[in-house]
């Protein structure tokens, strides 16, 4: 199966979740996220705003920050006359995102300060498909791809997802970054 159709096969499963089962689901890999070491031991935590049917962050965002570690979430850009991911701290969830070009909650820039990649040292990230060797599919737009490309960074790359968006294998491109860890609510994919 092709990237696209893959995407748009596991994105239609996922869709079809009852909205009960994603919530109790989405509690279950928090708890796994924030029972990890790397979680507990990090200060600033990059992470994402859930949309539509993803594994809902919200309740992890409000842990990160209740908990008193730094929060980065990424906001659409220009960049170089290209979409690219900008990141910065966020300090209240209600008071400094606001609707972004997808849709999803970003950034306030005018309320939130930038934050750089080398702050980061734990990285949640979405994803529509995964396989077991953590090799990742995104919504096709490469914004993660072109973010973490740096091969020496000291963070720790954790995609989250249902396992339903889990496969055998996924045929990868050179420029695809792959995950270090897989966070699912049935178990953990280590690469």
């Amino acid at each position: 199966m092709d990237k696209d159709t893959l995407r748009n096969y596991i994105k239609k499963q996922r869709d079809m979740m009852d909205t009960s089962e994603r919530s109790a689901l989405s509690e279950t890999i928090m708890e796994k996220i924030i029972n990890l070491k790397n979680y507990k031991n990090a200060e600033t935590i990059m992470c994402f705003a859930s949309f539509g049917s993803e594994v809902d962050t919200f309740p992890l965002l409000d842990c990160v920050l209740s908990s008193g570690k730094k929060l980065v979430l990424p906001r659409v850009e220009k960049c170089n006359n290209e979409n690219a991911l900008g990141l910065y701290k966020v300090l209240s969830i209600e008071d400094q995102l606001v609707k972004g070009v997808f849709g999803i909650m970003e950034p306030n820039p005018e309320e939130c300060e930038k934050a750089d990649l080398s702050e980061i040292e734990l990285c949640i990230c979405p994803g529509v498909v995964f396989d077991k060797k953590c090799n990742r599919i995104g919504y096709g737009g490469g914004y993660y791809d072109r973010l973490l490309k740096n091969k020496n960074a000291k963070y720790q790359k954790v995609g989250i997802s249902f396992d339903l968006q889990v496969v055998e294998t996924i045929e990868t491109d050179i420029f695809d970054i792959s995950m270090d860890m897989v966070i699912t609510e049935k178990g953990v994919y280590l690469a």
